[in-house]
């Protein structure tokens, strides 16, 4: 009686864990300019590549596969390229879709993305912060922001950037660039830390100094 009754809790214990998980469609795409082959899944509705984009363009940077012991992915863009990179009838994230993705991976962390929220940031040097994001600097106390940890369906690494031509890694931080579909401007990122996350746009580093021009690597979603 007491092996039924332990198997029993035992197999509801499972039941209950495996209905808890979300099961994310994944696949693959062939890239038909180069021939390489990207990861895929699905969050929510959206279809994202579960890497960082590899097609080379003329002004990219192609980064070491690893550094300091930790592993890279992907090579690096300049805003005026990130309308090139994407594989066809796939394109930039919006900050909504990032935004979305958030809620969930959050959520999955028994937590809530609504820290994040109500918070707007325009600064005099030019900065202009998308309407939910939380200013460069701000720390939170109830909650260690991590990517690089499960659950991580997206598959994320550190990334950092290059500024001109030096490759500058921020430990468990990523950036990469996003679109903002309320305007034209083509420089809107996101840089997301242990505990702070900014999307963001603004011209310095990106345009007005050549030698300081960053570059980001780039994720994209299916059309």
């Amino acid at each position: 009686m007491k092996h039924r009754i332990y198997f029993t809790i035992l197999a509801l214990i499972i039941n209950v864990s495996l209905k808890s998980q979300v099961i994310h469609k994944k696949g693959e795409i062939i890239d038909i300019r180069d021939g390489k082959v990207y990861q895929t899944i699905m969050i929510d509705s959206t279809i994202w590549l579960a890497e960082n984009m590899k097609f080379k363009t003329a002004n990219c940077h192609l980064n070491l596969k690893e550094i300091n012991g930790i592993a890279l992915d992907g090579y690096y863009y300049p805003y005026e390229e990130t309308d090139q990179v994407c594989p066809n009838n796939f394109r930039i994230p919006t900050i909504e879709e990032w935004e979305k993705y958030l809620d969930m991976i959050l959520g999955e962390r028994n937590t809530s993305y609504s820290i994040f929220r109500n918070v707007n940031v325009f600064t005099s040097e030019g900065f202009n912060s998308s309407r939910y994001q939380v200013a460069s600097g701000y720390s939170f106390t109830d909650i260690d922001f991590k990517f690089i940890m499960d659950p991580n369906p997206l598959n994320f690494r550190p990334s950092g950037w290059v500024q001109g031509n030096k490759f500058k890694l921020i430990k468990e931080g990523l950036t990469f660039w996003l679109r903002n579909d309320q305007t034209i401007d083509s420089t809107w990122h996101t840089h997301a830390y242990n505990n702070r996350l900014v999307n963001h746009s603004h011209d310095h580093h990106i345009k007005d100094k050549p030698r300081k021009t960053r570059k980001f690597v780039v994720r994209c979603v299916k059309e």
